[in-house]
């Protein structure tokens, strides 16, 4: 009993605290707007009183008929002469620097015999019968009732904040006291829980009421602790995996530069710049695998653009020649223009290609072909590989499937490949379709959402 009203005392005092400091923050927020606002204000009415004058002067020459508010000062006087004043409203303002239109404070103390200069003020240039004038309009800021409210709202804000810290302090001491046991149970059937029976879980009292959605939390984040360690798990084989193709390719131009690059400078730079990009891809691959870990918390939108597919293909014929030269890669329509992420498509067309590459021992014939449907853009990656059996063709896109024996005897991989391109594509919003007839030949089919008719 002591314990529990020892903690219920220091809720009360936190919770008084927590009361103050945010009644002090948002006190000096309003303190702060309202000041901002008296601030705009005036400097909407000088630049206002200054057009007025401005205007009044052009017009007619004769300031004096601007109608302004009485409490703020203008004088007009010409540009580079002696100073002189040619009409003003205030005798005792002086000559202030020019602010080309721009609004600031200017402050002289003892200026006056009972006081300071203090003002917010603003001067403009104009020409009038070829003589160039200053138009000059001024508030006193020492007369400004708006800062005198504030003033004097301060001291009461703080004289209020006693006795609102006094009676949160009583109601939240009392209702900390009468929540505790609540409390400790849920404490109690904490410690009782460990990784060896991660299955029990928080009795619900059934009242719906704050403990029993705590109890429920913490039932959730046991249900799906494992799954979080599953998930981790994954993730790493999905780097691993996906950095493969990328250093394969890069280990295919280091060959050229070995066996070429001395003889053939053109074919070195080549090599570089492919290693260079590689290397680019290696980053952007991590950077996705990041983007995609994080999509079950509907923070990762892809970077969608219409692009032209030439380049893309271009780019993704010489770097599989480059790890694969026996491989043969074609397009078909690639001069069309495609709505999706760039590198991220660049990525789902390695994996696939890889794969082709490695079901057909090395000497594959890939086609790439784009289509253009109503509203959809549709690329086709179709092969003469070995094909997919239909009892595994409903599987290849779950992760870790290698259920099909013609796929799995004597291939290296984990089955993360086609997994990580469904995972992509759901980004996008588009869909991934696996196709064979068991036999011969493989087609996979990504289609994405045009842009230009969403």
């Amino acid at each position: 009993m002591r314990i529990r009203k020892s903690k219920a005392f220091r809720l009360a005092v936190l919770f008084s605290a927590l009361i103050a400091v945010v009644v002090i923050l948002f006190a000096c927020l309003f303190v702060f707007v309202l000041n901002m606002n008296i601030r705009r204000n005036q400097s909407r009415e000088l630049l206002e009183s200054m057009e007025t004058v401005r205007s009044a002067m052009q017009e007619s020459f004769v300031p004096g008929s601007a109608k302004i508010p009485y409490y703020v000062s203008f004088c007009v006087y010409e540009d580079g002469g002696d100073g002189k004043v040619y009409f003003t409203n205030d005798p005792f303002m002086i000559i202030l620097p020019q602010t080309d239109s721009k609004i600031k404070t200017f402050f002289e103390e003892d200026f006056f015999i009972d006081g300071n200069l203090n003002v917010l003020y603003c001067t403009t240039q104009f020409d009038v019968e070829e003589t160039s004038y200053i138009a000059q309009v001024s508030l006193s800021l020492d007369m400004d009732m708006g800062k005198g409210l504030l003033h004097g709202l301060v001291p009461a804000l703080i004289l209020l904040l006693v006795p609102i810290i006094i009676l949160s302090a009583g109601l939240s001491f009392f209702i900390t006291s009468q929540t505790m046991r609540p409390v400790i149970k849920i404490a109690r059937t904490a410690e009782s829980i460990s990784l060896n029976n991660l299955d029990e879980r928080f009795v619900l009292s059934g009242s719906g009421d704050e403990f029993d959605y705590l109890s429920l939390t913490f039932n959730n984040l046991f249900k799906k602790l494992d799954s979080d360690f599953k998930r981790e798990k994954q993730f790493t084989s999905d780097v691993s995996h996906e950095l493969k193709t990328p250093l394969t390719v890069i280990s295919g131009h280091v060959n050229l530069i070995r066996r070429w690059g001395k003889d053939e400078p053109e074919q070195m730079e080549n090599s570089l710049q492919r290693i260079s990009s590689e290397i680019s891809s290696m980053r952007v691959i991590i950077e996705n695998l990041l983007r995609i870990s994080r999509l079950d918390e509907g923070r990762i939108t892809p970077d969608i653009q219409r692009f032209s597919f030439k380049p893309l293909f271009e780019r993704l014929r010489d770097d599989t020649f480059a790890w694969s030269p026996a491989t043969e890669l074609t397009g078909g329509n690639i001069d069309t223009e495609i709505s999706c992420d760039r590198e991220l498509l660049y990525e789902m067309l390695t994996i696939i290609v890889s794969n082709s590459v490695k079901y057909s021992d090395g000497k594959a014939k890939i086609n790439i072909s784009v289509e253009k449907l109503p509203g959809t853009d549709r690329i086709t990656v179709s092969d003469d590989g070995p094909g997919i059996s239909a009892e595994a063709l409903p599987h290849v896109l779950e992760r870790f499937y290698r259920g099909d024996e013609s796929h799995s005897r004597t291939k290296p991989g984990s089955g993360l490949g086609l997994s990580i391109v469904k995972s992509i594509m759901d980004i996008h919003g588009g869909t991934v379709k696996v196709l064979s007839d068991g036999s011969t030949g493989t087609e996979v089919v990504l289609e994405f959402k045009d842009i230009n008719h969403q």
